[in-house]
């Protein structure tokens, strides 16, 4: 079933949204050009060369203490300042990052499970394993149109399928992985949307009527397709969820699409 997103970094974003005094430290790092480290942690001893200061947070606290060499240290409740310039030292593990900050912030909140958070050119967001972009208002409006825009397409395009599984009597197979592949394709945009709203903050009210319409017409689709007695149509329901690893390219491609299938038939 279709549902907003409540995993960390939706969590995450909701307290970096626009109009936040992080969110605002944030930007004035980001005019300033100087770049900057920040990882939300309870914990000040994750590095040794930790300046400890355990001081109420504000905007400009925050800005002036990026402008040291080492990582900002915030609290889960983004309350507290615990310490600054603190020289992170991660396990080398794989990654796709070019830049030595982003590459930092990457292995460490996939080594500590904390949100981390690289201000350069652009500012990034790393929780776990998820990787995260930040935008301003204009670019997430328009991010938001095209998406959800897309979403009400793939909607109308699992109908369809549903649809056409009702009726059919030869080829379901091809039919379910057609039904297979756009209903990730729209929990994907349903994803994506999720986090554009969290990221808004007061304006994301809008984005969100405009999900929660499109999860209950998707959510409809897939009630009626759980019901059906194919059984290719209920290996759909139980497999989809195997589709999450593919890329969009990938996912696009419908033979690509049988082979995950295959795979988890055998």
């Amino acid at each position: 079933m279709f549902s907003l997103p409540t995993d960390p970094l939706s969590q995450t974003l909701l307290t970096l949204s626009h109009g936040t005094p992080l969110r605002l430290g944030l930007d004035a790092i980001l005019s300033s050009n100087t770049g900057g480290l920040l990882v939300i942690t309870d914990d000040p001893t994750i590095s040794e060369t930790t300046f400890p200061l355990r001081t109420p947070f504000t905007p400009s606290k925050l800005s002036e203490l990026s402008k040291m060499s080492g990582a900002v240290l915030l609290s889960s409740n983004r309350r507290t300042l615990l310490g600054a310039n603190s020289f992170l030292t991660p396990e080398k593990t794989p990654t796709t990052e070019t830049s030595p900050r982003l590459r930092l912030a990457e292995r460490t909140a996939r080594q500590l499970g904390c949100a981390v958070v690289a201000v350069s050119q652009e500012t990034v967001v790393f929780v776990g394993e998820a990787r995260y972009v930040l935008s301003d208002v204009r670019r997430l409006r328009a991010e938001c149109a095209r998406v959800a825009e897309a979403a009400e397409f793939y909607v109308r395009g699992l109908e369809e399928a549903v649809g056409a599984l009702l009726v059919a009597k030869d080829g379901i197979g091809d039919l379910v992985l057609r039904a297979a592949q756009v209903h990730e394709k729209l929990r994907r945009c349903v994803r994506t949307l999720g986090w554009c709203r969290a990221e808004m903050g007061v304006e994301g009210d809008v984005v969100r009527a405009r999900v929660l319409r499109v999860v209950e017409a998707g959510n409809a689709a897939v009630v009626r397709l759980a019901e059906m007695e194919a059984g290719g149509a209920v290996a759909f329901y139980v497999k989809s969820d195997r589709l999450h690893g593919l890329e969009g390219a990938e996912l696009a491609d419908l033979k690509m699409v049988e082979k995950v299938f295959e795979k988890g038939s055998r």
